[in-house]
């Protein structure tokens, strides 16, 4: 039996934050080899070189560490989202709307390579949204189905209306992708998939508002 979990400390001193690196760094490491069924927290505490004593003084439980390791590999993931957004500045509507759709894809299917029932049972508390706005001070599905919308020359319309067009893109699409999460993984690996998704939410972005 793991021994029970303390109140949790704050890492404030400079040895204390290296611990806590050293943990997450070892448990996104592992986890990326085992995935989370093989992860523990006496293999986490063997690479990070501390007991598992000092880890709990930090986590409160074994649940705790692996949301916080999964946490790290989808601020990895965001990450290089940011660098692909720069690249997409130039594409038209359709196209940004696709690379957005493979992103969050990608996104996804790497989560559950690294924890299948894990991440379809918990996959809410990892939501990234799309990632791709472009302006540094916008993120979120929403600033990117924004961004769509303005693409496809719809900026003449009224702003609410624009408005709720960006809030029923920035949620449709998460929405429908984490229902395949659930539901059924295997679309989100067929290509045509995809497609299907991409004619559905252009003809949304083109059609006419007043």
């Amino acid at each position: 039996m793991p021994p029970q979990p303390r109140r949790r400390r704050h890492p404030r001193q400079e040895r204390s934050r290296e611990l806590v690196r050293c943990v997450r760094e070892a448990g996104r490491q592992l986890v990326e080899q085992v995935g989370v069924e093989g992860l523990t927290v006496q293999a986490i505490a063997d690479r990070a070189g501390v007991s598992v004593g000092s880890l709990y003084q930090y986590f409160e439980s074994k649940e705790e560490l692996v949301r916080t390791v999964l946490s790290d590999v989808v601020d990895e993931r965001i990450s290089g989202g940011r660098s692909l957004s720069q690249a997409l500045l130039a594409l038209p509507a359709p196209e940004r709307l696709r690379a957005g759709i493979e992103f969050a894809i990608a996104h996804h299917l790497r989560m559950l390579e690294v924890g299948s029932d894990y991440y379809r049972e918990h996959h809410a508390e990892f939501r990234t949204g799309t990632r791709l706005a472009v302006s540094p001070d916008a993120r979120g599905a929403k600033a990117f189905a924004q961004q769509l919308l303005d693409l496809a020359q719809q900026d003449s319309s009224d702003p609410a209306v624009l408005r709720h067009a960006a809030f029923l893109l920035g949620r449709g699409l998460p929405a429908m992708l984490r229902a395949a999460v659930e539901d059924d993984p295997q679309l989100l690996e067929d290509p045509s998939f995809v497609d299907e998704l991409t004619l559905l939410f252009s003809a949304y972005l083109d059609a006419p508002r007043t």
